[in-house]
């Protein structure tokens, strides 16, 4: 419904037609087609894998602080995490369980980086084989290794986990193995970092399931 006004504007909607004053001029605007119901069933999965991505962080932060190099200025790690993470599918929490820290694993980016991508393999004898390329490792670069353990699963389907991490310092051309074969360790990660004056350089890497 229009109405007209003693200045001769019109104010409301009629037909596809929104009439509006601004500064004291008239207006005119279509409707929207079309509209983002903030309920519909792809944006609460939306909502619900960003509060895993958020939880996954927060087990992760103190490991992966120096290891996004596109975190400068404003875009902080987390900024950056969240970035990476809400690119690929969501991981859906059937609950709200933030506060508690609970989350469902998923293979997250927990780095972003200019140094060439490791690419670990998980063996059939419980050992994570790392390829440390002599060409690409230079004396003083880290493997920070990051270690993922459960400690409890929920009948929703999230965990409880706790994380711990340690930096290796290999010698170029030698391959790096770990042991893998404890029943609670869910998930690894291994980043390469190499600090350049007072900055950190490091590889590409996503968390890997076990």
């Amino acid at each position: 419904m229009v109405k007209s006004t003693g200045d001769g504007l019109k104010r409301g909607h009629i037909g596809g037609m929104v009439y509006r004053v601004v500064n004291g001029k008239q207006v005119i605007q279509e409707m929207p087609s079309s509209y983002r119901d903030r309920k519909s069933e792809k944006q609460l999965r939306q909502r619900s894998g960003m509060k895993n991505i958020v939880a996954a962080y927060r087990l992760v932060s103190k490991a992966i602080q120096e290891c996004f190099e596109d975190a400068e200025g404003t875009k902080r790690p987390y900024h950056r995490f969240l970035y990476h993470n809400l690119l690929l599918d969501p991981v859906a929490m059937t609950a709200n369980t933030i506060e508690t820290g609970r989350w469902i694993p998923a293979d997250y980016f927990l780095s972003f980086g200019s140094l060439p991508e490791l690419h670990p393999e998980v063996r059939d004898d419980g050992i994570l084989f790392v390829p440390i390329n002599t060409r690409e490792w230079q004396s003083g670069d880290a493997l920070r290794v990051i270690k993922i353990f459960l400690r409890q699963r929920f009948d929703d389907g999230t965990v409880g986990t706790f994380m711990e991490m340690e930096d290796i310092y290999c010698r170029p051309g030698i391959d790096y193995e770990m042991n893998i074969s404890d029943p609670n360790l869910i998930a690894v990660a291994c980043i390469h970092k190499r600090l350049t004056g007072s900055k950190w350089k490091c590889s590409t890497q996503r968390l890997i399931l076990l």
